[in-house]
């Protein structure tokens, strides 16, 4: 049975990889009208706004590199690929300093290639990656989760994504003072070598990057966000989180849900709150949707796991208690979700819910085919399981078992709600205790 291959997933720019964690039940794009609802312009990575700062301070220092080699009249939309040659190697240094300064509790897990630049000795400029790896970094990287916001929201000029913009600058201003302070600024005037970016970067144009080894207030967030200062937020928070926007109303929102237990509890509570602060009336069937995608996710992995218990059969798995329950909590969401009140607009893509609904209508081993059926058919990404006459076969459960869980940018726009003081901790449904509050900077 040919398994056919997919490259969808949910946020982050375009690049082929051999397996992706995807999309198992065919929801992509009504889960995508439920994000664009609650957190218009973001994507699931975008969690940090100290990294709007860094980013920006980076790209007026790339741009000034940039354009001493180019001379004054270049273009920067005219040629991405060189200016990101400039501006790769001051991410993979923030990314470097945040860990060599966060001392033994920082954790940089959020962070693409942190393991490698983990082990980076701070001389060679490959950042301890293979030629292959930088070459992927631009998609996989900090710049390529956030570019959309520094397309969208004022901080490039004319939206280009590389020039600053008043916003940027500013930012780029306050990291300048800091890395005075602590006696680690760029200090460079000649025109920049451009035969290998990296190496000029750390030999001449910010070679004092480390500064003198002492604790900063520029760190990265790692697992807790990262406190900004006031000057931070004066710049961030207005084009974050302008005066009647949707990102505001969910993150308001979002304040008054700490009790929530889970996320579809978080959901529900939201589909409450937030068609009468005045969103999209659609919103209201957020915590249907939330809880239909959830029960499907749990049943899909009972299944795949069933399968370790020695369970490959659909009759013997029909009888199997964690299945039964699953089977009839999916049922239960099922129902709701097609009995829900109609509303004057709906989801552009509710029948891609409407579908995985129906499959909750059947019973028994009808229903459990019809669903790895469903999830075979019409899902994307690594498929987990499949089913072959009465036998289940085990196809990807072991990437897919920890994934291909939705998430409605709920996460990043509580992060950064949290760092620009909209809320005061976080639902318990969205970080651990630990992470919950942020403290006042000094």
């Amino acid at each position: 049975m040919a398994v056919q291959p997919s490259s969808w997933f949910l946020t982050a720019p375009e690049i082929s990889f051999p397996r992706r964690r995807g999309d198992p039940l065919g929801m992509q794009n009504i889960t995508n009208e439920a994000a664009e609802m609650l957190a218009p312009g973001l994507t699931n990575r975008t969690r940090d706004a100290r990294w709007i700062t860094l980013l920006a301070w980076s790209l007026v220092q790339s741009d000034r590199a940039w354009r001493k080699t180019r001379g004054a009249g270049a273009e920067a939309a005219d040629h991405p690929a060189e200016r990101y040659l400039w501006l790769r190697p001051l991410e993979l240094l923030w990314v470097s300093r945040s860990i060599k300064l966060g001392g033994e509790r920082y954790q940089a897990a959020q962070w693409p290639a942190h393991r490698s630049i983990s082990r980076w000795d701070g001389r060679s400029s490959d950042f301890n990656m293979s030629p292959a790896q930088l070459s992927s970094y631009r998609q996989l990287g900090p710049y390529g989760a956030y570019r959309v916001l520094f397309r969208t929201l004022g901080l490039t000029a004319g939206g280009d994504g590389w020039t600053p913009g008043r916003p940027a600058l500013a930012l780029s201003q306050y990291v300048d003072g800091i890395l005075e302070r602590e006696a680690s600024a760029p200090s460079w005037v000649n025109r920049p070598q451009s035969s290998d970016q990296a190496r000029w970067w750390l030999r001449t144009g910010w070679k004092k990057w480390l500064g003198a080894g002492s604790t900063t207030s520029l760190l990265l967030s790692s697992r807790i966000p990262a406190p900004l200062s006031t000057a931070e937020i004066a710049v961030i928070r207005p084009i974050l989180f302008p005066h009647g926007s949707a990102r505001l109303r969910t993150a308001l929102a979002l304040g008054t849900s700490i009790q929530a237990a889970d996320y579809v509890a978080l959901c529900r509570l939201l589909a409450k709150k937030l068609p009468s602060a005045g969103a999209d009336p659609r919103v209201a069937w957020i915590g249907l949707l939330a809880n239909l995608n959830q029960t499907g996710i749990d049943l899909l992995r009972v299944l795949a796991t069933a399968l370790d218990a020695g369970i490959d059969t659909v009759p013997r798995l029909v009888l199997y208690p964690p299945a039964t329950r699953s089977i009839s909590k999916f049922k239960a969401a099922a129902k709701a979700w097609i009995s829900r009140p109609v509303l004057e607009q709906q989801f552009e893509h509710a029948e891609e819910a409407n579908i995985l609904a129906a499959v909750g209508t059947a019973s028994g081993e009808a229903l459990l085919k019809r669903f790895m059926g469903h999830h075979e058919s019409r899902g994307s990404g690594v498929r987990w399981i499949a089913v072959q006459d009465d036998r289940i076969l085990p196809l990807g459960a072991e990437s897919g078992i920890d994934s291909g869980s939705f998430g409605y940018r709920l996460h990043a726009l509580g992060s950064l709600a949290l760092q620009c003081r909209i809320i005061s901790a976080m639902p318990a449904a969205l970080s651990s205790a630990a992470a919950n509050t942020i403290q006042e900077d000094e």
